[in-house]
């Protein structure tokens, strides 16, 4: 059947390791053509963490296709990419993101979404007891890297509260969440 529109490219079928013949046709004639299919996912997101009100991914294939990736980061499905924030949360609140890659917490590189999780956990627990952290330890300094590949520094106190750390994932087709050591419920 004739392909008139991009979603019937998409064989119904089709088995990826597989070939795949088809009529092509260019310059007036019809070429029959061999293909092996592979597996191609827009985004393929299997795992989300939102901290700070930022949605945190590994880099999607459209984005890293761009060319434009920042140091350490050389394909899709490395880095850790901000898709999208809250609004009112502190990423927001302090111009970080979306459509940028954390590349640091406090100096430390951040080259995945464990290390985001785990220098999250490494950060005092802010209990909102005004003598329970230095006030000074209450801000954090995040290295972005925009689409441009241009690096700033940005510095954001955190809000557990309202804005807890979340690590969604998708297991046998159903997504799981864990709340973030700074996750808990507010002390009453």
């Amino acid at each position: 059947r004739p392909v008139v529109r991009f979603l019937d490219t998409e064989l119904p079928g089709a088995v990826e390791g597989q070939t795949v013949t088809l009529d092509v046709l260019r310059a007036g004639s019809v070429l029959s053509v061999s293909v092996e299919p592979a597996v191609l996912r827009s985004d393929g997101a299997e795992r989300v963490v939102t901290w700070q009100g930022m949605q945190c991914v590994v880099t999607p294939r459209p984005i890293a296709e761009r060319g434009v990736l920042p140091k350490g980061v050389a394909r899709a499905g490395e880095g850790v990419f901000c898709s999208a924030t809250a609004s009112g949360s502190p990423a927001d609140t302090y111009w970080i993101g979306p459509e940028v890659w954390i590349t640091g917490i406090n100096g430390t590189p951040v080259h995945t979404l464990d290390d985001l999780l785990a220098l999250d956990q490494a950060l005092p627990a802010d209990d909102w007891d005004a003598e329970a952290v230095d006030d000074d330890r209450r801000f954090v300094r995040v290295t972005v890297v925009d689409m441009e590949g241009r690096e700033q520094l940005e510095t954001m106190r955190p809000d557990w509260l309202f804005f807890p750390t979340v690590d969604l994932r998708l297991k046998a087709g159903e997504w799981t969440s864990t709340l973030g050591r700074h996750g808990h419920p507010a002390k009453g």
